[in-house]
């Protein structure tokens, strides 16, 4: 039922076995009817796919008890407290839509590890924001401008962290300190000016990319970001030399601060 232009969703088979419901490219714009069309489907659906619609908010599927993936990308949803959900769903990508924060309906999403956020008008990032079983976090092309010490839960599970293509300016010394188990973090195409101090936080990290991040410049204030270098894969420049040049080579020689 794919590139039609249904609006109404009175008309789906009533079958109790639907298990499978793709509904891409259409014009379906009303979360409480599709919460209401659904419900014959409470034992049966476990894939729902709405992506290309025009939806303003989240709708209620917390009764679909064997739901365990949709897909709400592209569409027009703005409401970050509409929605509920199930524990037994694995995937949910609200990917291309309008939130300016972070949904709620992920706390209570349990069994979702991968909050897909790309291409939204996200502005601010609290430590509530993120369950503590998630571990990988794509919030690339939004518009975070800052990172603060209480943007991440102090029991992140954090594995990956994507943050590129955000007006990031200012970064705590202490943003990243509960990120302890990072393996992964790219920032590239930010408003940094300076290498944030916090990245000394990354005991675990063996990937950072800061590249495409213009304005940053690398002092002997960063020196201390230096211990954890030797170990990661680090990409990103400083004017004209490379970050992990200058964290590796030049700033051992830095006077002691």
């Amino acid at each position: 039922m794919q590139y039609n232009k249904i609006s109404n969703l009175t008309g789906l088979p009533q079958s109790n076995k639907l298990s499978i419901l793709t509904l891409n490219n259409n014009h379906i714009f009303d979360a409480n009817h599709l919460s209401n069309v659904l419900r014959p489907f409470s034992d049966s659906l476990n894939s729902l796919s709405l992506s290309f619609n025009h939806l303003s908010a989240i709708p209620d599927l917390s009764f679909l008890s064997q739901l365990n993936a949709y897909d709400f990308s592209n569409n027009q949803i703005s409401d970050p407290n509409s929605g509920a959900g199930s524990e037994i769903v694995s995937s949910a990508d609200f990917s291309y839509n309008l939130l300016q924060s972070v949904p709620v309906i992920y706390r209570s999403l349990k069994s979702v590890t991968i909050m897909l956020l790309p291409h939204n008008l996200i502005h601010r990032l609290q430590d509530t924001d993120i369950p503590y079983w998630v571990v990988n976090l794509d919030l690339e092309y939004n518009l975070i401008t800052e990172l603060t010490d209480t943007s991440f839960p102090a029991n992140s599970s954090l594995l990956f962290l994507t943050l590129d293509n955000n007006p990031i300016k200012s970064i705590s010394s202490l943003a990243f300190k509960n990120l302890h188990s990072l393996e992964s973090l790219t920032m590239q195409d930010t408003k940094l000016t300076r290498l944030p101090l916090t990245l000394a936080h990354l005991t675990s990290i063996s990937y950072i990319s800061l590249s495409y991040n213009p304005e940053l410049v690398c002092t002997c204030l960063e020196k201390g970001v230096g211990k954890i270098a030797p170990y990661v894969d680090m990409s990103g420049m400083c004017g004209i030399v490379s970050i992990y040049n200058f964290l590796v080579e030049l700033s051992p020689g830095c006077p002691q601060m």
